[in-house]
């Protein structure tokens, strides 16, 4: 299996991994080890698209050289594509959609039972959303993703989300909660929530967004050390979801809250439904109320009429709000958005020049930071450790899984899955440097120096 994309869609591959083992596949760790290539996809951007075709063109090859048996497509690119992809790659025997993800085992076993058969499962099912399924977590035994909805009603002017994933289903509270359990029993001390957009959960089961009531009943979850939130809207972030945030001792001090841009006028076009006051007051509050917070965001230069100003507005923020962490993108021109035929479209030239300064400034921003935490004492959670145990690699309260920075840390006996309480003696940019000063099982409340 080739998982391409973002955590929501490793979700649904650890899924599918489960279904597949379940049904009596056994899973390879190379695509030329197999006999059936599953390939869930990725379509958000274009660039996004290219990679899964590019995917699907090397299992094909390798079909018809006779070095594998079936191909299957799932995930996002079905959900575009449809019945056009099985066009364009004819030797692809089954194409899945994201809602049936859980129909790739029996898509697999009729691939090999009956090959000049093609498939096509996309029928768009809330059932498999809503319910409680195992999963193969591939994150490493102690950390996992937890997706706590599907879909996205937010209908933002770039976004192609609705229209693969379709409308928001938020699962009950009752499954979350017996998932991270579940997750837990097994050894999991990290949960990230995640969803297309996490503030929104709730709204179409509850009538309200009640994302707040949700974390404070994981937080007591017993064996859960962290739980992470992220893709957090900052148009419905919530007083009761900063609360939450302040008062839970097993909630991280994070929060990944993607403003896009703050100028009015691009806020607007990218129908982003949150002004700039607004959106700045919310994320002074949080930082007022939680000092010790790691704040995460995500910017797109390059939409259809950001001028000089509109760009210097948001450069000029992000240099006086100072986020600790930033993921930057220029904007992709999707077919099917409102956005694709706005007039004002920026230049390929112009985007890559603006993307360089945001992240150069945050490249900045970064490195002092880390330079500030010298001495410290801080709590580390383990991802990597090397043979022998005196090296590993792991993130703070601070740090998410992937997209953040890491810890480096020398001690011994360290291992994988492990708190340590660590001493910070250097930084890069982007990197901590450490030494482990004790081992725990559960790590302290971080503070503001920690951080």
């Amino acid at each position: 299996m080739v998982s391409l994309g973002c955590p929501k869609n490793l979700v649904d591959s650890e899924l599918m991994l489960a279904g597949l083992v379940r049904s009596g596949f056994e899973v390879k760790g190379s695509i030329e080890e197999a006999d059936i290539a599953v390939l869930n996809t990725c379509s958000f951007l274009e660039s996004a698209r290219r990679e899964a075709e590019q995917w699907v063109e090397e299992a094909v090859r390798l079909k018809r050289a006779g070095r594998l048996k079936a191909v299957i497509v799932a995930g996002c690119l079905p959900a575009i594509m449809g019945k056009k992809l099985l066009d364009k790659f004819p030797e692809v025997d089954a194409i899945v959609g994201p809602r049936d993800r859980l129909k790739v085992a029996k898509a697999c076993a009729a691939s090999v039972g009956s090959p000049a058969g093609r498939r096509i499962f996309l029928s768009g099912s809330d059932a498999l959303v809503r319910a409680v399924h195992p999963r193969a977590v591939s994150t490493g035994r102690h950390t996992a993703y937890l997706k706590i909805s599907e879909g996205c009603d937010n209908r933002c002017a770039y976004c192609l989300i609705p229209r693969i994933r379709g409308k928001l289903i938020s699962r009950t509270m009752g499954s979350v909660l017996r998932e991270a359990e579940l997750l837990a029993r097994d050894g999991v001390r990290e949960l990230c929530l995640v969803a297309q957009d996490t503030t929104a959960y709730g709204i179409d089961l509850y009538g309200r967004p009640v994302l707040h009531e949700l974390l404070r009943r994981l937080e007591v979850v017993e064996g859960l050390n962290w739980v992470r939130l992220l893709y957090a809207h900052p148009a419905r972030w919530s007083d009761e979801l900063t609360e939450v945030l302040r008062d839970g001792p097993n909630l991280c001090k994070y929060a990944d809250v993607p403003i896009q841009h703050v100028s009015d006028r691009m806020l607007r076009l990218m129908r982003r439904r949150v002004r700039k006051k607004k959106l700045v007051e919310t994320l002074e509050k949080i930082r007022g109320a939680v000092p010790e917070i790691s704040l995460r965001t995500t910017v797109m230069v390059g939409f259809p009429g950001e001028g000089e100003a509109e760009f210097s507005e948001l450069l000029e923020f992000l240099g006086d709000f100072q986020f600790d962490h930033v993921g930057a993108f220029s904007y992709s021109r999707e077919p099917g958005t409102p956005a694709a035929s706005l007039p004002g479209q920026v230049s390929r030239r112009v985007k890559e020049e603006r993307l360089r300064q945001v992240m150069e400034l945050q490249r900045e921003i970064s490195g002092r930071k880390n330079a500030s935490r010298a001495g410290s004492r801080v709590a580390v959670l383990l991802d990597r450790v090397e043979t022998g145990g005196t090296r590993g690699t792991g993130r703070t309260e601070g740090q998410a899984p992937e997209i953040d920075s890491v810890v480096h840390v020398t001690g011994r006996g360290l291992r994988e899955g492990q708190f340590c309480e660590v001493r910070i003696v250097g930084s890069a940019e982007y990197e901590l440097f450490a030494e482990a000063v004790s081992l725990t099982r559960r790590p302290r409340p971080s503070t503001r120096r920690d951080r």
